[in-house]
């Protein structure tokens, strides 16, 4: 509390301030040394007597937060509010008088969203933030834009848009050490150090909260150091340092006793309980989260000690006691919810307006978890309808998440939520409910970004081109940021800079909601179609699916055949270790050619876990793959000589996702490109640097001229002409684009490359630009399929940055680069394009041409197994039909003339020997 009640500052203040006079700023600062309950009736009077002659100014808005602060303190916060939307209202309204450097209108606004995130009202209290940055974004070396900055990185990270988190809190941290004030500056570390802890980023998040630390052991009295140490006590317990977990979590606590703090205590209590529970001091852990939640005043706080004693309890395998916490601390969460049965659960409606989702999405996992431990059918049902709960939780964090970071990170935390999921619904034999979750579990992001340039229909093209340029520019500064350290000169500036791009992205993505309706509700359309839809869509086309998942535990297959539909689980380590044996043999030339029959045995043995089981009829299949893309056709039927790989008996595509193939096969129907075709093979790359300096393509050339007389007036471009920038200019409005070159691509963090005649185009180049209309992409380089895997969400490569642009079909490799054997099968699989062939039977009868007449060294499936068809399979829709060469249009334009030429002559000849009818007179 403020002060102690003195007289003689009474009777200062009455002296100087009578009814009806503006106050002094000296007389404010005497009031501000006394308790919030004296201060509030005196500050209430001056506010409600200010002379109308007097100008509102910086003291009348300092007056008027004070005395909000006052109200808040004393357990008023709706009549504090009240006060400070009232003094923002007459900002807004212009009849304040306040100087151009005047911060006090920030610190109206952090004061504003403070007291709303103290009532649990946080989506008021994000809005008023995002109000209140803009005024903080000028003024730079305020402590109220620091602290207001620190509050929004905590008010992101309730929604579990870390990222976001991430970048406020820098900022919080470096305008705290520019003005000097310890407590601003070490509650930006503190609320950074959080964010990087969410986002597994352990030695950015050390450093952040050493730094806190360390200011705050400089001025213990100006911050709360126990919520430091309870952080840098999480921290080392993630990286197994349990000495220092238990010597940090004692620091903590010895402080909060020091000063009484019963909330900071219950937090402390609510951490360590979580600690000695991990590592199996089962009873401590017990009585140490009993006591957090009965000392904890906040609901969300009681939660989260409620759901520690729920995995706790199933720890030592009290089901029945579990699920009653989890129920406790949903209700916590959730005030709505009422518990009228031991297995009930909330409504998506209730979850929706949840505060914490970032809490309440953890509890409802671990909720579904324990009820599919009971016996019976009617658990793995209730587990079931939990898990699809958490789903749709997830569905609306999405909406709320704008960095890309977050949402990677929310994807990998999903993951074992997914795995769950999809366990339950096999032991329920429910192959429906297994495909949802597979589907719910993959490519989400690249399924957000092709929903958004669907969405672009819905918008004028202006608004559209807007849109586009503000997530280019926000894109732009995100990476600048990340490659720069925060002790750089213009580390501040271009921090600034993405935070008013990202204010700028925010309120034209809010206008948007309110006038263009339909665009919003195509973005973030939901929808993922039944197993029965699917079905249907694959008999029509004469296909087969094969969907699978991998878990922490095991591995999960989903057959769907003319011939039925099949569930089956495989332990995960015989899974992981074949595939790692096969795949290092498929990478390695030398080896392969050594340890054929190795290979052999190897793919022979991953066929018996993945395919076999499902018993698919010959044909058509299509892969939904869950991690890195694994080239089927190489896989053997049998260990037997002379080697039986599957492409002799299955044609696979691929796809990031069953529902999104479906979509681009109905596209298909009504293509939008022209017909047209650009090829492009550079050769020779000595116009790039040297450091990226690559190989010659000899026969490049060759082979796209080959190609290129099969289409009808085709742009080919080899040698110097093949650049970046043409490629660019021509490929999104071509319906067939065709590339022989080189690319860098590995599953390290490096961002993949395709190297041009004169530079390099780079995966991020791809992101936030305009949609492609080609029906085909052919991307003859090597690892154009290979990238970064994320759990969750995939792999990162180029020709997922293709598909992200709207491309629906392509070609692409997963091995070397360029050879006579990419040449030859290349230009096979055109041919049987030009027949009509769907591109995944055109692709596998390529392959089967080549492996006929090639030699043992050629036939080595690093020299064909590599090039897969992501993505639509029929065959292509092109206005000028492929097979129409130019010679042939040169053969008919021939004709054609001959015919006119011969009916020109026949005409004449008609006329010249044509004699008029005599007429003979009467006689």
């Amino acid at each position: 509390m403020k002060g102690v009640w003195k007289p003689a500052i009474i009777l200062v203040f009455l002296s100087g301030n009578t009814a009806g006079a503006q106050p002094a700023p000296k007389a404010l600062d005497s009031l501000g040394a006394l308790e919030y309950s004296v201060q509030k009736p005196l500050l209430h009077r001056l506010a409600t007597t200010w002379p109308e002659r007097v100008p509102k100014d910086s003291v009348y808005v300092r007056l008027l937060t004070d005395l909000a602060r006052a109200y808040a303190q004393t357990g008023e916060a709706s009549t504090a509010i009240s006060w400070l939307q009232t003094l923002l209202r007459q900002a807004q309204a212009n009849t304040l008088r306040l100087p151009a450097h005047s911060d006090a209108l920030v610190k109206a606004y952090y004061r504003l969203a403070y007291v709303q995130q103290q009532q649990n009202r946080l989506a008021d209290a994000r809005e008023t933030g995002r109000q209140g940055l803009r005024l903080a974004q000028q003024h730079p070396r305020s402590k109220w834009s620091s602290n207001l900055f620190s509050l929004l990185a905590y008010l992101w990270s309730t929604n579990g848009d870390y990222e976001q988190a991430a970048t406020f809190a820098r900022r919080g941290a470096a305008i705290g050490r520019v003005v000097g004030d310890p407590y601003a500056q070490a509650n930006g570390y503190y609320e950074w150090a959080k964010a990087c802890r969410s986002l597994d980023q352990t030695v950015l998040a050390r450093q952040a909260i050493d730094s806190a630390i360390a200011v705050g052991r400089r001025y213990p009295a100006e911050v709360d150091l126990s919520l430091y140490y309870t952080v840098k006590a999480s921290l080392c317990q993630r990286q197994r340092q349990y000495a220092q977990t238990e010597y940090w979590f004692g620091q903590a606590i010895t402080l909060n006793r020091q000063l009484a703090d019963t909330l900071g205590l219950a937090s402390n209590y609510t951490d360590l309980g979580y600690f000695l529970g991990e590592t199996g001091r089962y009873a401590e852990a017990l009585r140490t989260l009993t006591l957090a939640v009965q000392l904890h005043p906040s609901s969300s706080g009681r939660a989260v000690a409620l759901d520690n004693l729920g995995v706790l309890s199933g720890k030592m395998n009290r089901w029945a006691e579990a699920i009653g916490y989890f129920q406790r601390a949903i209700q916590m969460l959730v005030p709505a919810y009422h518990a009228r049965r031991p297995d009930g659960c909330p409504t998506q409606t209730q979850i929706r307006s949840a505060p914490h989702k970032e809490f309440l999405l953890p509890i409802l996992e671990n909720m579904g978890f324990a009820l599919s431990q009971q016996s019976g059918e009617a658990g793995l049902a209730n587990a079931l309808r939990t898990y699809q709960l958490a789903d749709g939780l997830v569905h609306y964090m999405r909406w709320e998440h704008t960095g890309d970071g977050s949402k990677l990170y929310w994807r990998k935390k999903t993951h074992r939520l997914y795995e769950r999921s999809i366990d339950v619904a096999y032991r329920r034999n429910d192959p429906a409910m297994v495909y949802y979750f597979m589907e719910r579990s993959r490519a989400v992001l690249l399924t957000d970004q092709l929903n958004e340039l669907g969405a672009r229909q819905f918008l004028p093209t202006q608004l559209a081109q807007e849109g586009e340029r503000l997530n280019q520019t926000v894109e732009r500064l995100q990476q600048d940021l990340a490659q720069m350290p925060d002790r750089n000169p213009q580390y501040d500036r271009i921090q600034a800079q993405l935070l008013t791009q990202i204010d700028r992205r925010d309120s034209f993505l809010q206008r948007l909601a309110q006038t263009h309706p339909l665009y919003f509700s195509y973005r973030y359309n939901n929808t993922i179609r039944p197993l029965s839809e699917v079905v249907t869509w694959l008999g029509s086309r004469q296909q087969s699916l094969v969907s699978y998942f991998v878990g922490d535990a095991g591995v999960y297959i989903l057959g769907v055949s003319s011939v039925g539909t099949r569930l089956v689980r495989q332990p995960l380590q015989p899974y992981t270790a074949v595939l790692d044996q096969w795949l290092s043999l498929l990478h390695h030339p030398a080896q392969l050619n050594s340890r054929m029959d190795a290979f052999v045995q190897a793919g022979t043995t991953l066929n018996q876990l993945l395919l076999a089981p499902l018993h698919l009829p010959p044909g058509r299949v299509v892969v939904a793959p869950d991690g890195p893309f694994v080239p089927f056709e190489a896989l053997c039927r049998s260990a037997r000589v002379p080697v039986d790989y599957l492409v002799n008996t299955y044609a696979f595509s691929y796809g990031y996702s069953v529902d999104r193939l479906l979509t681009e096969s109905r596209n298909q129907i009504h293509p939008s490109s022209d017909g047209s075709f650009v090829g492009m093979a550079p050769v020779s790359f000595e116009a790039v640097p040297a450091s990226q300096q690559q190989a010659t393509l000899l026969g490049s050339a060759e082979s796209l001229a080959r190609i290129g007389s099969s289409f009808f007036m085709p742009t080919v471009l080899t040698g110097n002409a093949a650049t970046r920038a043409r490629f660019r200019q021509l490929a999104p409005s071509a319906s067939v684009v065709q590339l022989f070159t080189h690319a860098d691509a590995d599953t390290l963090a490096r961002e993949p490359v395709l190297y041009f005649a004169d530079s390099v185009l780079r995966l991020s180049d791809l992101q936030g630009g305009a949609g492609f209309r080609t029906q085909l992409l052919v991307l003859s380089a090597c690892n154009t399929g290979v990238g970064t895997y994320r759990k969750g969400e995939g792999v990162f490569s180029l020709a997922r940055g293709f598909a992200a642009l709207g491309v629906p079909s392509m070609v692409t490799s997963l091995l070397g680069g360029p050879s006579g054997s990419t040449y030859a099968i290349t230009e096979l699989f055109y041919t049987y394009l030009a027949e009509g062939m769907p591109r995944d039977l055109a692709l596998q009868r390529a392959k089967q041409t080549w492996l006929r007449q090639a030699s043992r060294s050629e036939s080595l499936p690093n020299g064909w197994a590599g090039l897969i068809l992501l993505g639509e399979t029929g065959p292509l829709q092109l206005p000028n039909p492929l097979g129409v060469s130019m010679q042939n249009v040169g053969r008919v334009v021939a004709g054609t003339g001959l015919l006119a030429v011969g009916w020109w002559f026949g005409v004449r000849f008609r006329r010249r020997f044509k004699r008029p009818a005599q007429i003979h007179p009467p006689v």
